[in-house]
């Protein structure tokens, strides 16, 4: 057996079996170098099952030479893939100037993103790797971490453990076990779109991850939560705290947006000195109020939407405490207000009620004007 230094010529494999061809250098040292077929192999590889990587075109491989005789009982030689040099990263190679040409070491040169990502492997120690990685030509991997220092003259002591799954265009799947940063993390390669899992709480991120065993799920776009044949449920247990929905949006992406009249009601002028508009005492329906962002919509086409308080002391609450503020009941049918204790209907300026009928029935019916009562 002999192992041979060749470089890879094509992987076109018409067989589906990881055979490639390599150029192999002549013994002479001339320019002859000759092409032969190479069988893959792995640490565990069969049919279409374990770990299959067939190296690139232009990479350095070692190569096992066997001789062997066909059935023909004639010698022939079979070659034998056994690993490949890592030649690329600043051509730190012995065996580069014997195999790589001009042209191999500037493409080769100019794949910074492999030179970055062997630089994280080295980062922590400066010489000694703490970093296991598989690594596609365009960016495509799987990185498993597990690399710190202590702390001393070029700064402080520092851990990051973690495994990442991860694409050339930047969307990846982390499982985080650093003491500052505990979490499972899912993005889709944009900086505002993220879903984060913790396990304990990370203080290097406050502004997103707010407590342990926290899901936090962020995105710019649209989030669609669709049951195609059965419920979608909410709850919190026992020993839980509150469901909060709420809206924070100020209008930023609404078409026409200013950010002085963001705030305005629909009916207000933004050149309104005082910008309180003196709304009639009857509901019009131009004054519902704008409608095209910073709401909360709740609907549904077919049945009821209750809302149940079932404690003996719940309180249902309609809370709008803005100078220009209003609750509105709309509907096409009637309207029922049924309690068994008191209906009270206060205001600080007028009650108004309008009617073709109005009817009040009671047992007793008291009418009280401080001032004054006027019936027509």
């Amino acid at each position: 057996m002999k192992v041979l230094l060749g470089k890879v010529f094509s992987r076109i494999d018409l067989t589906k079996s990881g055979r490639f061809w390599c150029n192999l250098p002549s013994e002479s040292g001339k320019n002859t170098d000759t092409l032969v077929p190479v069988e893959y192999t792995s640490a565990f590889v069969r049919g279409g099952h374990g770990f299959f990587a067939i190296p690139y075109e232009h990479s350095d491989v070692l190569i096992a030479e066997f001789e062997a005789k066909d059935n023909r009982g004639i010698s022939v030689s079979k070659y034998y893939f056994l690993g490949s040099i890592n030649t690329i990263h600043q051509d730190h190679s012995i065996f580069a100037t014997n195999i790589l040409d001009k042209e191999d070491h500037k493409r080769f040169a100019n794949e910074l993103f492999l030179n970055n990502i062997i630089d994280e492997v080295y980062e922590s120690t400066a010489s000694i790797p703490q970093m296991l990685m598989f690594n596609s030509h365009s960016g495509n991997g799987l990185f498993i971490r597990d690399r710190g220092r202590a702390s001393d003259s070029v700064g402080p002591a520092w851990q990051d453990i973690n495994i990442e799954l991860k694409s050339s265009t930047n969307k990846y799947v982390q499982l985080v076990d650093s003491p500052q940063l505990d979490y499972i993390r899912i993005t889709n390669g944009h900086p505002s779109d993220e879903i984060t899992f913790t396990h304990d709480e990370s203080p290097f991120f406050p502004s997103v991850i707010r407590s342990a065993h926290e899901l936090h799920m962020r995105t710019e776009g649209r989030i669609d939560l669709n049951s195609t044949g059965s419920d979608i449920e909410l709850f919190v247990a026992d020993n839980g705290k509150n469901i909060e929905l709420t809206n924070h949006a100020g209008g930023m992406y609404k078409e026409g947006f200013s950010a002085t009249a963001s705030r305005i009601p629909s009916t207000v002028s933004a050149t309104t000195p005082e910008l309180q508009p003196i709304w009639d005492k009857t509901y019009t329906e131009g004054q519902i109020g704008e409608e095209t962002y910073g709401c909360i919509i709740i609907q549904t086409d077919t049945r009821n939407i209750v809302i149940n308080g079932y404690a003996h002391d719940s309180v249902v609450r309609i809370h709008a405490p803005g100078d220009n503020s209003k609750v509105i009941v709309d509907t096409n049918g009637s309207v029922f207000v049924k309690a068994k204790r008191q209906i009270k209907l206060e205001s600080a300026d007028e009650v108004f009620i309008e009617a073709p009928t109005v009817r009040i029935e009671s047992t007793n019916t008291y009418i009280n004007g401080t001032s004054s009562v006027r019936i027509n």
